[in-house]
């Protein structure tokens, strides 16, 4: 069994470890043999901490025959242990992995953005934990904000169920906000009334948006861009009103009343 040792293990601490990983290859190229990354790691983590994997994985990659599978193993180990997350950010994060090589790890366009809640979704989320990390305070809710942007369009509804359920995670919820805001303001300037935005979020089936729970992030994305559409289109008093409305469990009259505003 290969210990790693310390921590802070490298290739170069464990010359023996590429020579096992050769062994691995030869024995998988066998008839009827395989060992997996899966396996290789599941082995590895019998005798060795988190940390020494993430240190040691980190270092893997390093190696280009070996990269892809070292990638592979950092999402294995990402996946079976939540303990793992916050070590694999600060590796990336001392290595200078950009968000975008992070997303692309964690194969992120992959991913289903209409979630509702963040916390079940564990790769999007630790990434905006690291965006938050990588990019200076200053210019991080933009630049997360344009990458996404690029991803997704600015007219991508999918996005808004995301950004929502951002804004109701923990620890998260300035950064929610901050990007709910930059995608209302796009809507705003290409006219989105909260009826048109209704009718996008319902897409494909046709979900009936102010049915769903008070708390699913499309029924909270619809109230919140009626009210953010009424503050800036609308009058004070028509303000109060829509909130009333909202606030009485009436959010049908209150985006009836946030449409005659254009009357």
């Amino acid at each position: 069994m290969l210990h790693l040792g310390k921590a802070g293990v490298t290739l170069d601490d464990n010359p023996r470890f590429l020579l096992w990983l050769n062994y691995v290859d030869m024995y998988s190229g066998l008839r009827y043999r395989s060992f997996s990354d899966d396996q290789v790691l599941q082995l590895l983590q019998k005798s060795n901490s988190d940390e020494q994997l993430v240190a040691l994985l980190q270092s893997l990659r390093k190696v280009p025959s070996r990269k892809a599978s070292a990638e592979q193993m950092q999402i294995y180990l990402f996946e079976e242990s939540a303990a793992s997350r916050e070590l694999l950010n600060a590796a990336w994060l001392q290595s200078r992995e950009t968000p975008e090589n992070v997303y692309k790890m964690l194969h992120l366009e992959r991913a289903r953005l209409n979630v509702g809640k963040l916390e079940e979704n564990s790769k999007f989320l630790q990434w905006f934990k690291y965006t938050e990390m990588y990019w200076p305070p200053a210019e991080r809710d933009v630049r997360t904000f344009n990458f996404l942007v690029e991803k997704y369009g600015k007219t991508n509804f999918h996005l808004a169920p995301l950004l929502q359920s951002l804004k109701q995670t923990s620890n998260l919820d300035n950064l929610g906000d901050n990007l709910q805001n930059f995608l209302f303001m796009t809507w705003l300037d290409k006219n989105f009334t909260p009826k048109f935005v209704q009718s996008q979020l319902a897409l494909p089936w046709g979900t009936t948006i102010f049915k769903l729970p008070k708390n699913d992030v499309l029924y909270r994305a619809l109230e919140e861009y009626t009210i953010y559409y009424t503050a800036r289109r609308g009058k004070e008093d028509v303000q109060k009103i829509v909130n009333g409305l909202f606030a009485n469990d009436m959010p049908d009259e209150a985006l009836a009343a946030a449409m005659k505003l254009l009357h």
